[in-house]
């Protein structure tokens, strides 16, 4: 199969109004990806650049591929995103006429993505539910819990957590990945309530260390049991012997909503009159508090949310800014990149 460059640039520029670069490549990461998945592929150039490719492909084997490159994408501009996936469809139609790709074959894959997608996408509407449910387990029992840790009354404060464990062992229903999901979810809380104490980072390694990492190594439910009731039982003791003041507290209270809230547009002034301060002596006391801006928390919290997105399902890089608050990707990619130090789809590729 032989490729009239000169008649696809031709018909690129006078029919999808392309002008930016066109590249023919051999078998490129993007043109792989597009083959793997059957449709076409997007990736940032830069903040403001996106490049489409396209695989070419004879039978079962890839041949190459079609690269729009410098396709401009302005910061806020409404429906750039649908734009930009309807000119990689058109191209994809024009090279299946032409018999330049497998048609059936790549339709085939599309299929395969999509109820791959689908899989994850319910994997992980079923991971938010529960951790939003042993959220708000934890978020009930969280005022009772501290008060036994701060009168010493360990066998309440054990009592309190063993409720919450005994749920997450009914929720598991058995199998150990999702015991693993849930039990690191109660850690990250329990060291969320550590820290707003008062208890520095250098204090406890449970309190800076990557949870998920070190569960992933845990074999079964009994090991996981006893790392965690070891864990829980340091972090007490930190609690036990913090001090929480008024300004503290209240500013706990403000970043559990942010936390809460960070996947849709939210306004300082909003969290302000929670808060029942105005908007200055809001910045004034968070900032003093916690160390950082209403905006700093905000992407962070969205930054997380990201990464579990990336972590643990299929969705594209634009899905995955919208659905955490970000108002166009290229606001995602840089606020992503300057707090990871990789891109969205670097850690993607990265994460096991």
């Amino acid at each position: 199969m032989t490729v009239d460059q000169k008649e696809v640039t031709t018909w690129i520029r006078e029919e999808l109004g392309h002008q930016g670069r066109i590249q023919f490549s051999g078998a490129s990461d993007s043109i792989r990806e597009s083959f793997r998945w059957g449709e076409p592929f997007m990736a940032w150039q830069d903040d403001g650049h996106l490049q489409i490719s396209v695989a070419l492909s004879l039978n079962q084997q890839l041949t190459g591929g079609v690269e729009l490159l410098d396709v401009e994408i302005r910061d806020g501009e409404e429906g750039a995103t649908t734009k930009v996936r309807d000119l990689g469809e058109r191209l994809m139609s024009y090279l299946a006429e032409r018999n330049l790709m497998n048609a059936a074959l790549m339709a085939s894959r599309r299929g395969q993505q999509r109820s791959e997608r689908d899989r994850a996408e319910a994997i992980h509407d079923w991971k938010a539910a529960h951790r939003k449910e042993i959220r708000e387990g934890f978020s009930r029992l969280e005022p009772e819990l501290i008060l036994a840790i701060r009168r010493e009354d360990r066998s309440e404060a054990r009592r309190l957590l063993n409720a919450l464990l005994m749920h997450i062992y009914n929720l598991a229903q058995g199998k150990t990945e999702r015991f693993r999901e849930l039990v690191a979810e109660l850690v990250v809380l329990m060291r969320h309530s550590a820290r707003e104490c008062g208890v520095g980072e250098e204090v406890h390694p449970m309190l800076s260390g990557p949870v998920w990492e070190t569960v992933s190594r845990m074999e079964d439910e009994e090991e996981l049991s006893r790392w965690i009731q070891q864990n829980l039982d340091g972090l007490m003791d930190l609690i036990g012997s913090s001090s929480l003041r008024p300004a503290t507290l209240r500013a706990r209270k403000v970043v559990d909503y942010i936390r809460e809230n960070c996947f849709r547009q939210l306004r300082r002034t909003e969290v302000a009159r929670i808060a029942g301060l105005s908007e200055g002596e809001f910045s004034r006391t968070l900032r003093r508090e916690t160390g950082m801006t209403f905006q700093q928390h905000l992407t962070r919290f969205r930054i997380d949310q990201a990464c579990d997105l990336l972590r643990q399902s299929e969705l594209t890089i634009e899905e995955v800014a919208y659905r955490c608050g970000f108002e166009s990707p290229p606001h995602f990619s840089r606020s992503f990149k300057n707090r990871v130090g990789v891109s969205p789809s670097m850690f993607r590729a990265q994460s096991p």
